[in-house]
């Protein structure tokens, strides 16, 4: 298959287990037009299970002068005579920026105690992303510049608390809005990895009716 990188050729993976690009190499190409590839490990310290995975996951590697990604799913596992992976493509390949975090559009409630004392700030998320969202605040909002507050994201029915800080801090539009982005601040592990599976599996879902 024309759309899968050569034999040999390094690539990495994003999983939902966490935000780490997880390397691998190609290994072979069946075929089926599936593509082997060296199991996942690093940068964790036991190999990851197919179960993790099941919901799909993506490939990435460098074409010509740009980094490309595929959403893919796992068909098969082997662990002879070296730890695979063989994979089947669930989409069309796109151009990607190798970042940080993952942002998808989605819009949900947001509740946040900007100033100590003062009165919520209810805002509807533009996108969502593992480190943070952006959103749009009227004119009333203050802005708590440096201070740390905590916000209440609202998910799949589950409100989470969490630490953050302001990241950006616009100007008022010709609607009196101004565009906010926040950031998370010392996530904890359950809610980092509740917002992080969600944020994944809407990006696949988005992928999906994309095609």
């Amino acid at each position: 298959m024309s759309d899968w990188p050569k034999y040999n050729t390094k690539a990495w993976l994003r999983l939902p287990c966490c935000n780490a690009e997880h390397p691998t190499r190609i290994e072979d190409l069946t075929a089926k037009d599936d593509c082997v590839i060296a199991a996942p490990q690093s940068p964790h310290t036991s190999p990851i299970s197919a179960k993790q995975v099941k919901k799909g996951f993506f490939i990435g590697w460098v074409r010509g002068q740009e980094a490309v990604e595929a959403p893919v799913s796992l068909i098969a596992a082997a662990d002879e005579p070296i730890p695979t992976w063989t994979i089947k493509l669930k989409g069309k390949l796109s151009s990607t920026t190798r970042r940080r975090y993952v942002r998808v559009d989605f819009a949900t409630d947001v509740t946040m105690y900007l100033l100590e004392r003062g009165a919520p700030t209810r805002v509807q998320t533009r996108d969502l992303s593992e480190g943070g969202f952006s959103c749009e605040v009227d004119e009333w909002a203050n802005d708590p510049q440096s201070k740390v507050f905590h916000v209440e994201l609202l998910l799949e029915g589950i409100t989470h608390t969490i630490r953050s800080q302001i990241a950006w801090w616009g100007r008022l539009n010709e609607d009196d809005k101004r565009s906010v982005g926040v950031q998370f601040i010392d996530v904890q592990s359950n809610t980092a990895d509740q917002v992080r599976s969600f944020v994944f599996s809407e990006q696949l879902r988005q992928r999906r009716l994309a095609q």
